[in-house]
């Protein structure tokens, strides 16, 4: 069985609705390296843990 990140979902659903990394960039103001850290899991690859959480909410809400 193959365990779903929070990163992965949020990396399938941005391309079930068929944007790519630079249209996600557009969409939510949040800059293309960190919704790459954010769909890989890379954590440490944000500027804090406050910009962690805020990201991972700011992103999952605008996929929906």
């Amino acid at each position: 069985m193959s365990i779903k990140t929070i990163g992965r979902v949020l990396k399938e659903r941005r391309t079930e609705l068929g944007l790519g990394l630079s249209e996600a960039e557009s969409f939510t103001k949040i800059q293309k390296l960190y919704i790459v850290a954010l769909e890989t899991d890379d954590y440490k690859a944000l500027p804090g843990e406050f910009y962690v959480k805020a990201y991972l909410k700011q992103y999952a809400e605008k996929l929906g």
